[in-house]
Order: C-alpha cells, then sequence, then structure tokens
C-alpha cells in the first residue's frame, strides 16, 4: 500500500513540475476583465483572436468576472490562485507574475521590435471643434515634446517614433487650469508627467480624473472651452477629435505569483476568455 501511495505521490509531483496541478490544483481559472468601455479591454479583445475570429467578436464565458480599474485587475490576481487577468505593462508590480506570450516577454525593447504581440497606444484626445485653450496647449505641448521622453520612458513606456521638437515655453509663465479625463491605464504616466511639469509650470493646475478611455472621449466631445485633454488607451476614431500617440503600452497578461504557467498563446487566451479552457493544466506552449 505504502508503494502505491509512494508511486501515487510521484505522478503527482511529475505531474505538477509539467503544470499539469497548476495554480492550485484543478480549480477552475477566475477570469478576470475590464468593463466595457475600457482602453484595455478595447484593445485585448481586438488582439486576442483564434482562427480569424477577434475576441470583441466573440462571447465572453459566463462566469468572467468583469472590474473597473487596473488596480482592482491586479488586486483580483494577487490574491486568488487560480486569476487570470489583463493591465497596461506599466502598472504590473511584483506582486503578480506576468507571463510571456507565444514565448516572447513584455518588454519596452521587444514591443518596439514587434515580436510582443499585444500591445496598444496610449493616446491624447484634442476636440475638432474647439481649439485648445493657451494653457491646455502649454501642458500638451510638453506632454508631446522630447523632454517627456525620459519620463515616458523610466514609467516603463515605449517611446514612438513621433515628430520630436523641444519645449520653449519660459519657465512660470503659464496660469491657469487643465482637465485631464479618461483613460486608467494612464493614470501613472500621466501623474509623472503632470509632476514634471509642474515643476516648469508651478502656476498651472492640472485636474486629471482616471475614469475609463469612453468617458476621455465623452469629455473631449462635451467640452467647448479647450481646456479639456481626453486620455485613451485603444484607438477610436470619431470627426469629433483627433488621436495624438503619446506613446506604447504593452497589454501584460498577468497571473498569481503561485502559478507555474510561464508561458501561454494568444489562441490559448482566447479559449480562457471563452470558455473552452476552464483550468490551467489544459494549457499547453
Amino acid at each position: 500500500m505504502k508503494k502505491v501511495q509512494k508511486v501515487v505521490a510521484g505522478a503527482v509531483a511529475l505531474l505538477s513540475g509539467l503544470g499539469f496541478m497548476a495554480c492550485d490544483g484543478e480549480k477552475n481559472v477566475m477570469v478576470i476583465s475590464r468593463e466595457a468601455g475600457s482602453g484595455t479591454r478595447s484593445a485585448f479583445e481586438e488582439i486576442v483572436k483564434k482562427d480569424g475570429v477577434k475576441l470583441q467578436d466573440a462571447t465572453l464565458l459566463d462566469e468572467v468576472e468583469i472590474v473597473s480599474t487596473t488596480g482592482a485587475v491586479i488586486s483580483k490576481v494577487e490574491t486568488n490562485k487560480t486569476a487570470i487577468g489583463y493591465v497596461s505593462f506599466s502598472s504590473v508590480s511584483d506582486s503578480v507574475k506576468t507571463l510571456k506570450i507565444n514565448g516572447v516577454e513584455a518588454t519596452a525593447d521587444n514591443v518596439q521590435n514587434g515580436s510582443y504581440p499585444i500591445k496598444r497606444p496610449f493616446l491624447l484626445l484634442t476636440s475638432t471643434q474647439y481649439a485648445l485653450s493657451p494653457v491646455a496647449q502649454d501642458f500638451y505641448n510638453y506632454c508631446m515634446s522630447v523632454e517627456s521622453k525620459d519620463e515616458i520612458e523610466r514609467e516603463g513606456c515605449i517611446e514612438t517614433n513621433r515628430e520630436e521638437f523641444t519645449y520653449t515655453t519660459t519657465a512660470a509663465s503659464i496660469t491657469g487650469t487643465v482637465k485631464l479625463e479618461g483613460s486608467t491605464s494612464m493614470t501613472d504616466i500621466m501623474t509623472a508627467l503632470i509632476g514634471e511639469y509642474k515643476k516648469v509650470q508651478p502656476n498651472v493646475t492640472v485636474e486629471a480624473t482616471y475614469n475609463g478611455s469612453s468617458n476621455g472621449r465623452s469629455a473631449v466631445q462635451k467640452d467647448t472651452s479647450g481646456n479639456t485633454i481626453g486620455l485613451a488607451s485603444a484607438s477610436k476614431a470619431d470627426a469629433a477629435y483627433v488621436e495624438h500617440t503619446l506613446c506604447l503600452d504593452a497589454i501584460a497578461v498577468i497571473v498569481n505569483k503561485a502559478c507555474v504557467v510561464e508561458n501561454i498563446r494568444v489562441e490559448a487566451l482566447f479559449d480562457i476568455y471563452t470558455g473552452t479552457i476552464t483550468k490551467f493544466s489544459t494549457i499547453s506552449d
């Protein structure tokens, strides 16, 4: 009897080492997604596809947990051994584990060279109906200038090949209020840029509301003062605004640190979010 027990225990250990008992045994995967209107969700569901079908055109499994912020996704994954979710790479902390996608790590170099497949732009939105006010234009100029590059890279975002120009406004010469509204994924990068801008223009107040990309688009469409700049983390063209690419961001797929899975293919992500795959043990490289 003891010999049989040892054989069974050895088989379990072997399967576990191979990933067949991954992430808290054979419990079902806790699938976490963002709310409708989230730029991160829009980009993720646009890119993740199988057999030519995009996730946005498929039906998510009934048990998917919908959360409204980047922080909520990270918290869910951090505290649940079977959880999987997706967030801006620039927001990932060491409290969770980032999976390789198709064997490629989410890094700035891999986004720039095109090998990491799940990436999207961080966008500043400006109205086509009303010109930016002088103070909003100045803040926009700072964000899009070469002076912002170091901060963008420090925050884990990726510079693009946009036209470079130097911010030339005299220090402390601008006053007024700028309103930013939109993507929760852009919280860290915009907070950092606001902090650096305030060092140059201390008399400018920047009021930022991070409530989702759809709200960023709506805010620009409704604004008549020219003081509002929208924030969006996925492209959605509209005649009411212009999309300006601030930088690029990888969308990281995250799991609990206890999970033994290290890599996942895009097609397997599709299957997880549509309910075809319900256990980590059935994922293969």
